[in-house]
């Protein structure tokens, strides 16, 4: 703490405006972390009562569920809407400092069941609209060489989908991509147009290169750890002075991706054109994918200027800057036929609920639709005020064995889904953690000396629709 006020005093003694950015504080023991956040934060909150010119502080983040570093605690909020002690430390520091006291921490939202026999159902469904299309792929027989050239037979057929959208004003930089793919890989071929290429930084991040992300199950969870095949990948040429390698490497990954799609690093090329560069890849599939078939992709260049990233470049949407947190925010990618192929029915949508569902938690072992957050692309559509005409499911067991939680209840039968949800106390509030196929989970997010009280809820189809059961009773994890 005493350094680093100490370094916060160096700008404030030469007259700077200090905005602190992306804070976070890493420590899985939240009573020291606690600690350390009231500390920094009250002599933070003097230095800036005493006249420093601190016009920002913005944490890394909003809870420790959907940070990057998750794993490490480093957040005031362990989820939406569930402060941590740190949250109420850093509360009593700013009281402590300016004699005012602050905001209480917004409670969990609480859910009113809704009443079957008030809802009147529409007589007729909405026919959902097509998906709507960000990039395209396009099908393809031809053998592609990986060289970084764009010049093999089957590129030609491929329509090149220029970048529209900066995360600052448009410069100097351009970028056109082209997909193509068959049943072992997608391909990708980005060609940078950059009168002056940056490799200034031996920092990846800060020089010119690529970014690819890609989901091929099109689930687009709200984070990485939800995901088991969603990936960010980068790709940049090695820094002006030899000292940093050229960088391949997968930055932010599902839990699976890592091992599924190892083999990019031996599929992926970058070279030097004579208006700036280009970058090829071949991204294998872990399943033979379909015509029509939709994925989760997307693009950032990297566009640097004396050894920082000056500007981002993306091709299928604006405000792509946290891709490198959020796979919900990557582009809609179709895979379409043979050059000419026409698509007979486009792929429907799904009904608004799959966008608009609300992380949310419930105390009375009741719930609607709205606690079913997008934790994989199937729990979408979700048939609300149907939940009180299925049982929950039964016999839940809760095993607590080595600083984790074995789960387990009795199969339902034609279970599309099951919902896991995880409080504190056995009246509190429930928060969900998951959503499964099967009827087991293994919780390994927990900690020593908390107890732990869990609910499981099904989602079955009925008539096309997905239909949530009632919450089963709250069980304690024991050994």
């Amino acid at each position: 703490v005493d350094q680093y006020i100490n370094c916060l005093k160096t700008f404030v003694n030469n007259d700077f405006e200090i905005q602190i950015t992306e804070f976070d504080a890493t420590n899985n023991n939240e009573g020291q972390q606690a600690q350390y956040i009231y500390d920094l934060f009250k002599r933070i909150l003097q230095v800036k009562k005493d006249g420093a010119n601190i016009t920002g502080f913005v944490m890394w983040g909003l809870s420790d569920r959907n940070s990057w570093r998750g794993n490490q605690t480093p957040l005031l909020f362990s989820n939406t809407n569930v402060p941590k002690q740190s949250y109420n430390r850093a509360m009593q520091a700013f009281e402590e400092v300016y004699g005012v006291k602050t905001m209480e921490a917004p409670g969990p939202v609480r859910i009113t069941p809704i009443d079957p026999s008030k809802i009147t159902p529409s007589p007729v469904p909405p026919t959902p609209s097509p998906i709507p299309v960000d990039i395209t792929a396009t099908r393809t027989n031809e053998k592609i060489v990986i060289d970084g050239k764009d010049d093999d037979a089957a590129w030609k057929a491929a329509s090149p989908k220029p970048a529209a959208y900066f995360s600052r004003q448009k410069g100097t930089t351009s970028a056109q991509a082209k997909l193509l793919w068959d049943d072992k890989n997608l391909y990708v071929h980005v060609d940078v147009t950059d009168p002056a290429i940056d490799k200034s930084s031996r920092n990846a991040w800060n020089r010119d290169g690529i970014e690819i992300f890609f989901d091929e199950d099109f689930s687009l969870e709200y984070s990485y750890g939800n995901e088991k095949d969603a990936f960010q990948y980068r790709f940049t040429g090695l820094s002006a002075d030899g000292a940093a390698a050229e960088t391949s490497e997968f930055v932010a990954a599902g839990s699976e991706a890592a091992t599924r799609y190892a083999a990019i690093a031996n599929n992926i090329k970058y070279v030097v054109t004579k208006t700036g560069y280009a970058v090829e890849c071949a991204i294998p599939f872990y399943k033979t994918p379909a015509k029509w078939q939709f994925m989760g992709f997307d693009i950032t260049v990297m566009d640097c200027a004396e050894g920082s990233r000056n500007n981002e470049i993306w091709f299928t949407g604006a405000n792509k800057s946290n891709l490198y947190q959020e796979p919900s925010l990557f582009g809609k990618m179709k895979l379409a036929g043979l050059p000419g192929e026409v698509e007979a029915t486009p792929t429907p949508a799904p009904t608004s609920t799959s966008n608009s569902a609300k992380s949310t938690a419930t105390t009375d072992g009741k719930t609607t639709a709205d606690s079913v957050k997008k934790n994989d692309s199937t729990s979408a559509n979700v048939a609300t005020g149907s939940s009180l005409t299925i049982a929950a499911p039964k016999n839940l067991k809760a095993v607590l064995k080595s600083k984790k939680v074995k789960l387990s209840w009795k199969k339902v039968k034609k279970a599309f889904r099951y919902v896991i949800y995880r409080s504190n106390t056995k009246k509190g509030v429930f928060v969900k953690i998951k959503t499964v196929k099967k009827n087991k989970y293994v919780d390994k997010k927990i900690k020593k000396k908390k107890k732990y009280y869990y609910k499981v809820q099904v989602i079955k189809k009925i008539d096309d629709k997905k239909v949530l059961s009632k919450l089963s009773k709250a069980v304690k994890a024991k050994k």
